[in-house]
């Protein structure tokens, strides 16, 4: 088995991968209830990629970092959605984190 695709767990509203692409998360919460999301995962002659909300973007892993597809597939999203306030979350932690100075250090 290369890869498992699981459900009923919903995400934050994108299409994500665990244990390096063999476990997909493919419930992106599609009832109003978890947001709206829409998404799929299209596999062609063996090349997984996502649809999200009617665009095809480059599945996330070896070639896209997770960053970056969550940058690209969020602004594919309504404004106001679980998605993008999940994204600018990630990125204001990764901003904090840059400005916090390198604990230890010579005396």
């Amino acid at each position: 088995m290369s890869r498992i695709f699981i459900a009923h767990t919903p995400t934050q509203g994108a299409i994500l991968t665990r244990l390096d692409g063999k476990v997909i998360m493919i419930d992106v919460g599609i009832s109003k209830h978890y947001g709206g999301s829409l998404a799929n995962v299209v596999i062609e002659d063996g090349v997984l990629q996502v649809m999200h909300r009617g665009t095809l973007v480059p599945f996330p892993g070896n070639d896209l970092p997770l960053q970056e597809y969550l940058e690209i597939v969020s602004e594919l999203e309504p404004a106001d959605s679980r998605l993008r306030r999940y994204v600018n979350l990630l990125d204001n932690q990764v901003s904090r984190e840059k400005e916090i100075p390198p604990s230890g250090g010579a005396n």
